[in-house]
Protein backbone atom coordinates (compact mmCIF):
# COMPACT_ATOMS: atom_id res chain seq x y z
CA UNK A 1 0.00 0.00 0.00
CA UNK A 2 2.77 2.35 0.80
CA UNK A 3 4.61 1.39 -1.87
CA UNK A 4 1.71 1.95 -4.47
CA UNK A 5 1.48 5.36 -3.38
CA UNK A 6 4.95 6.60 -3.15
CA UNK A 7 4.33 7.73 -7.38
CA UNK A 8 1.09 9.72 -6.36
CA UNK A 9 2.84 11.72 -3.69
CA UNK A 10 5.57 13.02 -5.32
CA UNK A 11 3.55 13.46 -8.77
CA UNK A 12 1.68 15.59 -6.10
CA UNK A 13 5.11 17.69 -5.02
CA UNK A 14 5.99 17.78 -8.69
CA UNK A 15 2.73 20.01 -8.94
CA UNK A 16 2.71 21.64 -6.31
CA UNK A 17 6.23 23.09 -6.79
CA UNK A 18 5.28 23.82 -10.73
CA UNK A 19 2.44 26.08 -9.71
CA UNK A 20 4.46 27.87 -7.53
CA UNK A 21 6.97 28.64 -10.04
CA UNK A 22 4.42 29.23 -12.18
CA UNK A 23 2.75 31.83 -9.36
CA UNK A 24 6.32 32.92 -8.66
CA UNK A 25 7.39 33.88 -12.66
CA UNK A 26 3.47 35.48 -12.58
CA UNK A 27 4.22 37.73 -9.36
CA UNK A 28 7.54 39.18 -11.19
CA UNK A 29 5.72 39.95 -14.68
CA UNK A 30 3.17 41.90 -12.74
CA UNK A 31 5.38 43.68 -10.94
CA UNK A 32 7.57 44.47 -13.50
CA UNK A 33 4.36 45.68 -15.55
CA UNK A 34 3.74 47.52 -12.77
CA UNK A 35 6.43 49.88 -12.36
CA UNK A 36 6.74 50.05 -16.20
CA UNK A 37 3.55 52.57 -15.78
CA UNK A 38 3.22 54.36 -12.62
CA UNK A 39 -0.10 55.39 -11.00
CA UNK A 40 -1.28 59.05 -11.67
CA UNK A 41 0.19 61.59 -8.85
CA UNK A 42 -1.42 64.62 -8.28
CA UNK A 43 1.29 67.09 -6.00
CA UNK A 44 1.37 70.98 -5.28
CA UNK A 45 4.26 73.04 -6.45
CA UNK A 46 5.29 76.27 -7.01
CA UNK A 47 5.33 77.12 -10.77
CA UNK A 48 7.02 80.60 -12.82
CA UNK A 49 6.35 82.47 -9.91
CA UNK A 50 3.29 81.12 -9.00
CA UNK A 51 2.58 79.51 -5.97
CA UNK A 52 0.29 76.47 -4.79
CA UNK A 53 0.15 74.91 -8.51
CA UNK A 54 -0.91 71.24 -9.39
CA UNK A 55 0.97 69.02 -11.05
CA UNK A 56 -0.29 66.08 -12.61
CA UNK A 57 1.76 63.33 -13.81
CA UNK A 58 2.29 58.94 -14.43
CA UNK A 59 5.70 58.87 -15.17
CA UNK A 60 5.13 59.29 -19.06
CA UNK A 61 3.49 63.25 -18.89
CA UNK A 62 2.71 65.75 -16.88
CA UNK A 63 0.39 68.42 -16.54
CA UNK A 64 0.21 71.86 -14.40
CA UNK A 65 -2.18 73.62 -14.00
CA UNK A 66 -2.25 77.32 -11.95
CA UNK A 67 -5.35 78.25 -10.64
CA UNK A 68 -4.45 81.62 -9.71
CA UNK A 69 -4.80 82.20 -13.48
CA UNK A 70 -7.29 79.69 -14.10
CA UNK A 71 -5.12 78.23 -16.84
CA UNK A 72 -3.14 75.01 -17.44
CA UNK A 73 0.44 76.03 -18.38
CA UNK A 74 2.66 72.95 -18.68
CA UNK A 75 2.28 69.76 -20.97
CA UNK A 76 4.89 67.88 -21.91
CA UNK A 77 6.53 64.04 -21.79
CA UNK A 78 8.52 63.50 -18.33
CA UNK A 79 11.44 66.05 -18.90
CA UNK A 80 10.00 67.20 -22.78
CA UNK A 81 9.53 70.59 -23.89
CA UNK A 82 6.51 72.38 -22.73
CA UNK A 83 3.82 72.26 -25.77
CA UNK A 84 2.31 74.89 -24.52
CA UNK A 85 3.51 78.61 -25.34
CA UNK A 86 4.23 80.52 -21.93
CA UNK A 87 4.28 84.44 -21.93
CA UNK A 88 7.37 85.20 -19.92
CA UNK A 89 6.68 88.92 -19.18
CA UNK A 90 3.63 87.74 -17.36
CA UNK A 91 5.38 84.78 -15.55
CA UNK A 92 3.93 84.72 -11.95
CA UNK A 93 1.69 87.90 -12.70
CA UNK A 94 -2.03 87.80 -11.86
CA UNK A 95 -5.11 89.34 -12.94
CA UNK A 96 -4.41 92.00 -10.08
CA UNK A 97 -1.43 93.30 -12.02
CA UNK A 98 -2.87 93.39 -15.32
CA UNK A 99 -4.23 96.85 -16.66
CA UNK A 100 -7.91 98.11 -16.65
CA UNK A 101 -9.31 96.99 -20.04
CA UNK A 102 -6.45 95.16 -21.19
CA UNK A 103 -5.81 91.51 -21.82
CA UNK A 104 -3.45 89.57 -20.25
CA UNK A 105 -2.19 86.87 -22.30
CA UNK A 106 -0.29 83.76 -19.94
CA UNK A 107 -0.56 81.68 -22.52
CA UNK A 108 -0.89 78.19 -22.22
CA UNK A 109 -4.66 76.53 -22.42
CA UNK A 110 -8.17 78.74 -21.02
CA UNK A 111 -12.24 78.35 -22.05
CA UNK A 112 -14.20 81.42 -23.43
CA UNK A 113 -17.65 81.25 -24.29
CA UNK A 114 -18.73 81.59 -28.25
CA UNK A 115 -19.95 83.59 -30.13
CA UNK A 116 -17.51 86.38 -29.97
CA UNK A 117 -19.21 89.10 -31.40
CA UNK A 118 -21.59 88.08 -27.76
CA UNK A 119 -18.78 89.83 -25.73
CA UNK A 120 -16.08 91.44 -28.57
CA UNK A 121 -12.83 92.58 -26.66
CA UNK A 122 -11.10 92.27 -24.29
CA UNK A 123 -12.48 88.34 -23.07
CA UNK A 124 -14.04 88.81 -19.93
CA UNK A 125 -11.89 88.64 -16.75
CA UNK A 126 -13.75 86.77 -14.41
CA UNK A 127 -14.08 84.41 -17.11
CA UNK A 128 -9.95 84.70 -18.07
CA UNK A 129 -7.46 85.41 -15.98
CA UNK A 130 -9.14 85.07 -12.32
CA UNK A 131 -8.72 82.78 -9.69
CA UNK A 132 -10.78 79.13 -9.98
CA UNK A 133 -11.23 76.98 -7.11
CA UNK A 134 -9.07 73.36 -7.23
CA UNK A 135 -9.41 70.48 -5.75
CA UNK A 136 -8.49 67.01 -5.91
CA UNK A 137 -10.67 63.90 -6.38
CA UNK A 138 -9.66 60.65 -7.09
CA UNK A 139 -6.26 61.69 -8.87
CA UNK A 140 -8.14 64.33 -11.02
CA UNK A 141 -8.57 67.74 -10.66
CA UNK A 142 -11.92 69.63 -10.21
CA UNK A 143 -11.80 73.15 -11.50
CA UNK A 144 -14.46 75.45 -10.52
CA UNK A 145 -14.37 79.61 -11.55
CA UNK A 146 -16.67 82.44 -10.26
CA UNK A 147 -20.00 83.15 -12.12
CA UNK A 148 -19.44 85.95 -14.16
CA UNK A 149 -22.29 88.79 -14.41
CA UNK A 150 -21.32 90.51 -17.26
CA UNK A 151 -21.31 86.92 -19.22
CA UNK A 152 -23.56 85.24 -16.66
CA UNK A 153 -21.89 82.11 -17.29
CA UNK A 154 -19.71 79.94 -15.41
CA UNK A 155 -16.58 77.33 -16.24
CA UNK A 156 -15.82 74.32 -14.34
CA UNK A 157 -13.69 71.57 -15.80
CA UNK A 158 -12.18 68.02 -14.21
CA UNK A 159 -8.92 66.94 -16.01
CA UNK A 160 -7.98 63.43 -15.55
CA UNK A 161 -5.10 61.36 -17.54
CA UNK A 162 -4.75 57.34 -18.39
CA UNK A 163 -1.85 55.70 -15.97
CA UNK A 164 -0.66 53.88 -18.78
CA UNK A 165 -0.36 56.24 -21.90
CA UNK A 166 0.07 59.88 -22.74
CA UNK A 167 -3.37 60.76 -23.14
CA UNK A 168 -5.39 63.56 -20.78
CA UNK A 169 -8.98 63.70 -20.38
CA UNK A 170 -10.93 67.54 -19.82
CA UNK A 171 -14.19 67.45 -19.21
CA UNK A 172 -15.49 71.64 -20.10
CA UNK A 173 -18.80 72.71 -18.50
CA UNK A 174 -20.35 75.95 -18.96
CA UNK A 175 -23.08 76.62 -16.88
CA UNK A 176 -26.07 79.69 -17.10
CA UNK A 177 -25.96 81.74 -13.96
CA UNK A 178 -28.32 84.51 -15.20
CA UNK A 179 -32.32 84.57 -15.09
CA UNK A 180 -32.35 84.68 -18.74
CA UNK A 181 -32.25 81.96 -21.97
CA UNK A 182 -28.99 81.99 -23.23
CA UNK A 183 -27.47 80.40 -26.73
CA UNK A 184 -23.69 79.92 -26.61
CA UNK A 185 -20.58 77.45 -27.21
CA UNK A 186 -17.89 76.04 -25.12
CA UNK A 187 -14.80 77.41 -26.89
CA UNK A 188 -11.46 75.64 -25.72
CA UNK A 189 -8.22 77.33 -26.38
CA UNK A 190 -4.75 75.76 -26.20
CA UNK A 191 -1.69 78.45 -27.32
CA UNK A 192 1.09 76.12 -28.47
CA UNK A 193 4.94 76.77 -28.50
CA UNK A 194 6.21 77.94 -31.94
CA UNK A 195 5.11 75.37 -33.66
CA UNK A 196 7.20 73.75 -37.16
CA UNK A 197 4.10 72.86 -38.56
CA UNK A 198 0.19 72.61 -37.64
CA UNK A 199 -1.90 69.62 -39.12
CA UNK A 200 -5.57 71.03 -40.04
CA UNK A 201 -7.77 67.86 -41.04
CA UNK A 202 -9.57 69.20 -44.03
CA UNK A 203 -13.34 68.72 -45.30
CA UNK A 204 -15.29 70.15 -48.34
CA UNK A 205 -18.94 71.49 -47.18
CA UNK A 206 -21.07 73.96 -48.96
CA UNK A 207 -19.97 76.90 -46.79
CA UNK A 208 -16.16 75.59 -47.51
CA UNK A 209 -16.02 74.50 -50.79
CA UNK A 210 -11.75 74.59 -50.30
CA UNK A 211 -12.41 71.97 -47.27
CA UNK A 212 -11.34 74.99 -45.28
CA UNK A 213 -11.77 78.52 -44.82
CA UNK A 214 -9.86 82.18 -43.61
CA UNK A 215 -11.80 83.48 -40.44
CA UNK A 216 -12.31 86.47 -42.75
CA UNK A 217 -12.44 87.59 -46.36
CA UNK A 218 -8.79 87.92 -46.27
CA UNK A 219 -6.51 86.26 -48.37
CA UNK A 220 -4.14 83.83 -46.23
CA UNK A 221 -0.29 83.66 -48.21
CA UNK A 222 -0.02 79.95 -49.34
CA UNK A 223 3.77 80.01 -48.09
CA UNK A 224 1.85 79.76 -44.72
CA UNK A 225 -1.20 77.53 -45.46
CA UNK A 226 -1.05 74.69 -47.78
CA UNK A 227 -3.09 71.82 -48.87
CA UNK A 228 -0.84 67.99 -48.64
CA UNK A 229 -2.35 64.48 -48.26
CA UNK A 230 -2.88 64.57 -44.26
CA UNK A 231 -4.54 68.07 -44.63
CA UNK A 232 -3.96 71.43 -44.19
CA UNK A 233 -0.14 72.29 -43.44
CA UNK A 234 -0.41 75.85 -41.52
CA UNK A 235 2.88 77.76 -40.58
CA UNK A 236 3.30 80.52 -38.62
CA UNK A 237 4.26 84.22 -40.18
CA UNK A 238 6.48 86.36 -38.25
CA UNK A 239 5.07 88.93 -39.88
CA UNK A 240 1.16 89.08 -39.06
CA UNK A 241 -1.37 86.92 -37.53
CA UNK A 242 -4.25 85.36 -39.72
CA UNK A 243 -6.76 82.67 -38.72
CA UNK A 244 -8.84 79.98 -40.73
CA UNK A 245 -10.86 76.66 -39.83
CA UNK A 246 -12.52 73.73 -41.02
CA UNK A 247 -15.61 71.65 -40.24
CA UNK A 248 -13.78 67.93 -40.77
CA UNK A 249 -15.46 65.49 -38.81
CA UNK A 250 -12.19 63.93 -37.66
CA UNK A 251 -12.14 66.57 -34.95
CA UNK A 252 -8.13 66.69 -34.21
CA UNK A 253 -5.74 69.07 -34.47
CA UNK A 254 -2.03 68.99 -34.67
CA UNK A 255 0.81 70.66 -33.87
CA UNK A 256 4.54 69.79 -33.76
CA UNK A 257 8.21 71.03 -33.47
CA UNK A 258 11.51 69.32 -32.82
CA UNK A 259 10.13 65.69 -32.55
CA UNK A 260 7.11 66.38 -30.62
CA UNK A 261 3.29 66.27 -31.80
CA UNK A 262 0.73 67.41 -29.87
CA UNK A 263 -2.99 66.54 -30.83
CA UNK A 264 -6.07 67.62 -29.40
CA UNK A 265 -9.47 65.66 -30.14
CA UNK A 266 -12.98 66.37 -29.91
CA UNK A 267 -16.16 64.55 -30.68
CA UNK A 268 -18.07 66.44 -33.26
CA UNK A 269 -21.87 66.49 -32.42
CA UNK A 270 -25.04 66.99 -34.55
CA UNK A 271 -26.37 71.21 -34.34
CA UNK A 272 -25.36 74.63 -35.55
CA UNK A 273 -21.54 75.37 -34.89
CA UNK A 274 -20.30 79.31 -35.15
CA UNK A 275 -18.58 80.66 -37.88
CA UNK A 276 -20.39 78.81 -40.61
CA UNK A 277 -19.35 75.54 -38.79
CA UNK A 278 -15.19 75.90 -38.67
CA UNK A 279 -15.55 74.36 -34.94
CA UNK A 280 -12.10 73.17 -35.39
CA UNK A 281 -9.83 76.65 -36.04
CA UNK A 282 -5.94 77.80 -35.74
CA UNK A 283 -4.84 81.51 -34.95
CA UNK A 284 -1.06 81.32 -35.58
CA UNK A 285 0.53 84.81 -34.05
CA UNK A 286 2.84 87.24 -35.86
CA UNK A 287 5.92 88.63 -34.54
CA UNK A 288 6.64 88.96 -30.90
CA UNK A 289 4.56 86.43 -29.29
CA UNK A 290 5.26 83.31 -31.07
CA UNK A 291 2.34 80.89 -30.52
CA UNK A 292 -0.62 79.69 -32.59
CA UNK A 293 -3.68 78.62 -31.04
CA UNK A 294 -5.25 75.53 -31.42
CA UNK A 295 -9.29 76.00 -30.82
CA UNK A 296 -12.50 73.81 -31.15
CA UNK A 297 -15.76 74.75 -29.94
CA UNK A 298 -19.25 72.75 -29.27
CA UNK A 299 -22.66 73.36 -30.92
CA UNK A 300 -24.36 76.28 -29.90
CA UNK A 301 -26.75 75.61 -27.36
CA UNK A 302 -29.75 77.31 -25.55
CA UNK A 303 -29.27 77.14 -22.08
CA UNK A 304 -32.46 78.22 -19.79
CA UNK A 305 -30.90 79.05 -16.15
CA UNK A 306 -29.07 76.82 -14.08
CA UNK A 307 -28.30 74.38 -17.38
CA UNK A 308 -25.24 73.57 -18.58
CA UNK A 309 -23.36 72.30 -21.64
CA UNK A 310 -20.26 69.96 -21.84
CA UNK A 311 -17.25 69.99 -24.15
CA UNK A 312 -14.96 66.80 -24.16
CA UNK A 313 -11.68 66.83 -25.01
CA UNK A 314 -8.61 64.59 -25.41
CA UNK A 315 -5.24 65.47 -25.26
CA UNK A 316 -1.89 63.41 -26.03
CA UNK A 317 1.69 64.11 -26.95
CA UNK A 318 4.28 61.36 -28.73
CA UNK A 319 7.81 62.00 -29.54
CA UNK A 320 7.89 61.59 -33.33
CA UNK A 321 10.87 58.71 -34.52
Amino acid sequence: MRASSLPKISSLRNEATQTMIKALLFAILVSSVSTTHAEVKVERLDYHGWSGCFRMSNGLVELVYVPQIGRIMRFARINGPNVLWENSRLAGKTAASAKQGEWANYGGDKLWPAPQSLWNWPPDPILDGSPYATSVVVNALVISGSSSPKSGVRFTRRIWMDSDSTTVHIRNTMTNTSTRYQELALWEIAQTDDPDLVIVPIEVTANMPMGWAPYDEKQIDPAFASVHEDGLHVHRSPKGGFKLGSASRKGVLTAGKHGERFEMFVQKSDGVYVDDGKFLEVYASGDPDKYVELEMTGPLTTLAPTQSCVLDMTWRVTKVR
